[in-house]
């Protein structure tokens, strides 16, 4: 069996594996004419992201698999509901269980003009890909405002 240490959330096992999810909300606001943009990632080296047009960088918040264990060996999903038009270009699809082969990314983005604030929120979930049990949940909320 595999040890490790989880940094959120409860720790959950099947067949050894373990993992855990950073949720929360993460925003972006910016002034017109620039667009907003807020994303979360979960990235081939086991670290949970944040982006923000406005701060330009990646910025590790988290990490969810810490006992070693091969990413592939890990499905993930966003089931994402809101203002899901403003997913970002080149996200990842909403609701549909993806393998941890590769980065998976998710975003919100408002290209304006100013007005409300553009926004998904949703249970992001992992799990066993073998087993098919989930191993954690979180809440997720991505908004992006193009303000004034």
């Amino acid at each position: 069996m595999l040890a490790g240490r989880l940094m959120f959330g409860t720790n959950y096992t099947s067949g050894g594996l373990n993992a855990a999810l950073g949720g929360g909300s993460y925003s972006d606001t910016s002034a017109s004419p620039t667009d907003a943009l807020a994303q979360y990632r979960i990235d081939t080296t086991s670290n949970l992201e944040q982006y923000k047009e406005g701060g330009g960088s990646w910025t590790t918040i988290g990490t969810w698999n810490t006992d070693g264990a091969t990413d592939t060996l890990f499905d993930v999903r966003w089931n994402g509901t809101g203002d899901t038009g403003a997913l970002a270009a080149g996200s990842d699809s909403l609701g549909t269980w993806l393998n941890l082969s590769g980065t998976r990314v998710w975003g919100v983005e408002d290209t304006g003009p100013a007005g409300s604030p553009l926004s998904i929120t949703g249970t992001i979930e992992i799990r066993d890909a073998a087993t098919l049990v989930v191993l954690d949940s979180a809440t997720l909320t991505l908004t992006a405002e193009e303000a004034i």
